[in-house]
């Protein structure tokens, strides 16, 4: 009779004290981005290529939800109202960002710019750099408002506008990169240096993928910002000619996501880059870098559809 007491105990014990199958694991992730990650049946690990900050604050993964992954070298999620890292890729690798430059670029104008409606009489400074990738073929003696000029830096990546706007705010592009440079000390960017205002290859001119997408968090406090970078087309005229400018960012005209709108770039040195902001349906933002990816877009789109599955906002 004791003896069955005890087997009896210890069956109890057992059953009480066992731990949950799988408590332990480590969490598993998609090995291959797809438009909708959570489509794909493939369950093997990646390791670091899923990082979600264990934070009491902003929205809460689901641990059931598998990863994604990328042939971005470098790539971050990132929610808008917490700051809090909801996905990372070697999110503090220092590399070339290309046109990604231009929000730094941007900020810094609306920072120090007296008002956006200004106009600035082009110089013969913005000239030497288009050759070199995208511009608005500014010339000499034309007259054109901030505003526009930002227009044309954020919508058409132009290079021209970004040393234009640069040698209005500061008199030289090089005192403008000045001016970038203690911005980033400012804001605690510990991962970016910039050697001019474009983005264009150059040596010592890097960021990280989260630098990138803080420096964006920042700007988006920003009406004009907001306002620029969700705009798909538009047209002014100056002094010299009618224009008309075309966003570079296609999602904003094709896809099944809510987006904000962001930022693309390219250098042979960077590869593809793009920042996307996007929201859910009860307005819950969120950024993402992919910096050198084979598939910026379907990577992108892939990231942000996967992020507001797997997260939820309280």
């Amino acid at each position: 009779m004791l003896f069955q007491f005890i087997s009896l105990i210890t069956l109890i014990a057992s059953n009480y004290l066992a731990p949950t199958q799988n408590a332990h694991l480590p969490l598993q992730v998609n090995p291959v981005i797809m438009e909708n990650p959570a489509d794909n049946e493939t369950k093997e690990p990646i390791g670091q290529e899923v990082l979600a900050a264990q934070t009491l604050k902003g929205p809460i993964r689901n641990p059931r939800m598998l990863g994604v992954k990328l042939t971005a070298r470098s790539a971050i999620v990132l929610d808008k109202e917490s700051g809090k890292v909801l996905f990372a890729k070697n999110i503090h690798q220092k590399l070339p960002q290309a046109s990604l430059t231009k929000i730094m670029t941007a900020i810094t104008v609306l920072d120090n710019a007296p008002q956006p409606d200004d106009s600035i009489t082009v110089g013969k400074g913005p000239a030497y750099v288009q050759p070199l990738g995208a511009h608005m073929r500014l010339v000499a003696g034309e007259k054109i408002s901030v505003y526009n000029l930002l227009r044309g830096l954020l919508m058409s990546s132009a290079n021209d506008a970004a040393v234009a706007l640069g040698e209005y705010i500061a008199g030289s592009e090089e005192k403008f990169v000045d001016l970038m440079n203690q911005k980033a000390h400012a804001l605690g960017l510990n991962d970016s240096h910039f050697k001019n205002t474009h983005g264009i290859d150059t040596e010592g001119h890097y960021s990280s993928a989260y630098d990138l997408a803080e420096i964006t968090r920042y700007a988006l406090n920003k009406k004009i910002f907001r306002e620029i970078i969700h705009t798909p087309n538009i047209s002014f005229t100056t002094n010299i000619r009618t224009r008309f400018l075309k966003n570079s960012n296609k999602l904003l005209r094709n896809s099944y996501l809510n987006i904000i709108g962001g930022k693309t770039g390219f250098t042979d040195n960077a590869g593809y880059c793009l920042i996307e902001v996007a929201s859910d349906k009860k307005g819950h933002e969120i950024i993402t870098v992919v910096m050198n990816s084979q598939n910026e877009w379907q990577e992108s789109k892939g990231l942000i559809d996967w992020t507001f599955r797997a997260y939820q906002w309280k």
